[in-house]
């Protein structure tokens, strides 16, 4: 059964292989260092966090509509920096998107949100074809 789905912000594609609620297999949702840092009161804030973050807010909720898991990337930086350090406030997960239960939490080390967390051929037999998949990040810049 082939159905319509977002693909980015405005675009509907068709696509094949979903599963009984829309959800193309092997697909994810990977929500990436969307941590209290970066938004006000954090030591790192960026240029329009919150709209970013109602972006994934929608994003969420199709991908639970649809069956799409969800993965999020949680960045912690060396003791030292100034900003995602573990055991912080800043370094937590924004509570507007909260993991649930059933979500996976990467946390990772470096930017590289695949550098010595899980091996590619994981990410492409457990989670994605091909890196087929939706991204998300409050990471935007200002115009």
């Amino acid at each position: 059964m082939t159905k319509k789905i977002l693909i980015g912000r405005n675009g509907l594609v068709e696509r094949k292989n979903r599963n009984e609620k829309g959800c193309i297999m092997k697909e994810a949702l990977i929500i990436i260092d969307v941590q209290n840092d970066y938004f006000p009161e954090g030591t790192c804030e960026l240029y329009h966090p919150y709209d970013a973050e109602k972006v994934i807010q929608e994003l969420i909720s199709e991908s639970r509509n649809i069956g799409r898991p969800i993965i999020y990337i949680q960045h912690f930086n060396e003791p030292g920096d100034y900003f995602f350090l573990e055991g912080t406030i800043g370094a937590e997960i924004s509570d507007r998107i909260a993991p649930k239960p059933e979500d996976k939490i990467i946390v990772k080390r470096y930017p590289n949100s695949f550098l010595e967390t899980i091996p590619a051929e994981t990410v492409q037999k457990t989670f994605l074809a091909a890196l087929d998949g939706v991204f998300a990040s409050v990471i935007t810049e200002k115009k």
